[in-house]
């Protein structure tokens, strides 16, 4: 479903033809890089160097016919063309304003109202092209990726904590502010959807259904509850309500946690060559990472501490239950 961003971009595009993704990206580039207003001088200049043809005729729904922008004889631009561009982008920026900020389900119908008509190609070839700029965006990379076992364990969250643990995110990458510029400028799936979770915390707080910091499972047995989808390690917080504590949402059953500690302990066998008799400092550091590495090429991101906690835990269970003997230090 289209966000209420992605649908004010869309309408103004509409109106404003020249108006496009790729320009309002260099608005946004020009106007970080040179520290100036969005309909300044440099901009124009740069919206005219890169773009000169796109401009030339400038389009709008409340014009039939195109309006020539003013030029010199060699092709530049006249003061009087400037001024028509900068009043076009004047009108397009605040037509897009009005619209975000405007309501969002007057919006929603002039949205409909366009689309309904608008072939279905080339509204999937939209959506693809955003998911295509989200696939090598920052978030995608394995650092932005959930370290579970760390964040679970948190007594509390904040709002954008728990948004982007919801969407299997490190929150310490992905928040607002680094998301900004892919919501505004370029349009992103992702951070729409970001947003779209973040908004609808913020209003479950403002009417008391939430806190502004509250626990992993009250998190997510609101969002159970709201059908946002959730990573199974969030998800089975909200299946747990008995539990006698908040947890991190990995408490198993004795028999199910043998199960586990034999598994962990066979696969570093027998895939990875640790012998637990003679497992040293050493060895156990080289395992470890191996281990990690295989895990982060298989889309599993789990730290080294973690590997190793869970390595402890189970190699005192099989040392008490007598499958193996205490390690000999190397």
């Amino acid at each position: 479903m289209a966000t209420p961003n992605m649908m004010a971009r869309y309408v103004v595009e509409h109106r404003y033809p020249n108006y496009d993704e790729d320009v309002r990206k260099l608005i946004h580039d020009t106007v970080r890089l040179k520290k100036c207003t969005d309909t300044s001088d440099t901009v124009i200049d740069a919206i005219w160097h890169a773009f000169s043809t796109q401009f030339e005729f400038l389009k709008s729904d409340a014009s039939k016919t195109p309006k020539k922008v003013d030029l010199t004889s060699d092709g530049g631009l006249t003061a009087q063309g400037r001024e028509a561009i900068r009043s076009y982008l004047e009108a397009a920026l605040q037509a897009e304003a009005d619209l975000q900020d405007g309501d969002d389900d007057e919006l929603r119908k002039i949205y409909e109202e366009l689309t309904k008509d608008v072939d279905q190609k080339e509204q999937t070839r939209r959506m693809e092209r955003g998911n295509e700029r989200d696939r090598w965006a920052f978030f995608n990379e394995p650092a932005a990726n959930a370290e579970f076992d760390d964040w679970l364990s948190r007594p509390s969250w904040t709002a954008p904590e728990a948004v982007a643990l919801s969407l299997g995110k490190n929150p310490s990458v992905v928040k607002p502010d680094s998301l900004n510029p892919y919501n505004k400028v370029i349009g992103s799936p992702f951070g729409e959807e970001f947003a779209r979770r973040l908004d609808l915390f913020e209003r479950a707080v403002r009417v008391g259904d939430l806190k502004e910091a509250m626990t992993p499972r009250q998190f997510a047995e609101w969002a159970l509850k709201t059908k946002i989808t959730l990573p199974d390690r969030v998800f089975g917080l909200a299946q747990k309500k008995g539990s006698s504590t908040e947890g991190d949402g990995s408490e198993l059953d004795a028999r199910s946690q043998n199960t586990f500690y034999k598994i962990l302990l066979g696969v570093l066998a027998a895939k990875y060559g640790l012998d637990l008799k003679l497992a040293g400092d050493e060895t156990l550091a080289c395992v470890f990472r191996d281990m990690q590495s295989d895990l982060d090429t298989a889309g599993f991101s789990i730290s080294d501490k973690t590997i190793r906690n869970h390595f402890s835990a189970a190699r005192e269970w099989a040392i008490r239950q007598g499958h193996v003997k205490p390690p000999v230090k190397s």
